[in-house]
């Protein structure tokens, strides 16, 4: 898609956070980039504007990428296609895990690329030429420097661009910039459900202040889901 416009950057409404990779990049699924995520989960009556406004933006990339083919297409003396294919959109209804029925809410799906990548001009080689990452902070704008739980309340900065390949077709990205954290929902295991009792009591950190990553045990279950897809 020929980009005639500078981008605008967009905020969500705050919803319910998926699986986020805010601190450290996947490389699962871009080996080379590696690449932050966040997903966020709004109920249908918040989603609802919010949708519109993404569909339009959709729909705006769609006739501009169909005219950019078309205008190839006739630089060849090829005859105009009447349309193109569509990627899928950067949003979907949730699924309940457990029945797989259709819910009413809505996921929205956010990335980042964490490598900048590019042919080398004089030799053709691929080469990193810059990293970046997205901003995390808490409610009063200061930096949250650890993982988002799942079910955090958050809201999203991001940029909508449209793009178009031949294996994907004409769509739409959402490119993550950062993310406010209102309420913050700690990653780690399964709660133990221990009772209280008297005895050693940890000193409290704020959200902000920086944590240790370690593994989980084997056959553990926790609230990151290290094997999620998502476009």
């Amino acid at each position: 898609m020929t980009q005639t416009k500078k981008k605008r950057q967009l905020v969500t409404p705050f919803g319910r956070a998926g699986y986020c990779s805010l601190v450290r990049p996947s490389f699962k699924f871009a080996p080379e980039e590696g690449k932050f995520s966040a997903r966020l989960i709004l109920d249908a009556e918040t989603a609802a504007p919010f949708v519109e406004q993404l569909d339009a933006l959709y729909e705006a990339a769609y006739q501009e990428n169909l005219a950019t083919q078309n205008a190839e297409r006739a630089a060849k003396n090829k005859a105009p296609l009447k349309e193109i294919k569509r990627a899928d959109k950067p949003y979907k209804n949730v699924e309940d895990p457990d029945t797989g029925e259709t819910l009413p809410d809505f996921q929205f799906n956010f990335g980042l690329k964490f490598r900048r990548m590019g042919k080398n001009p004089d030799t053709g080689v691929k080469e990193v030429f810059g990293t970046q990452r997205p901003i995390v902070v808490d409610s009063k704008g200061q930096p949250v420097r650890q993982e988002i739980g799942q079910g955090s309340t958050i809201r999203v900065s991001f940029i909508p661009g449209g793009f178009f390949t031949a294996a994907l077709g004409s769509g739409l990205s959402l490119k993550l910039i950062g993310v406010q954290v209102k309420e913050l929902v700690q990653v780690g295991l399964e709660n133990p459900d221990f009772d209280e009792v008297e005895g050693y009591e940890a000193p409290q950190t704020k959200a902000s202040d920086p944590v240790e990553h370690t593994e989980a045990p084997s056959g553990a279950t926790g609230s990151v889901d290290e094997d999620a897809e998502w476009s």
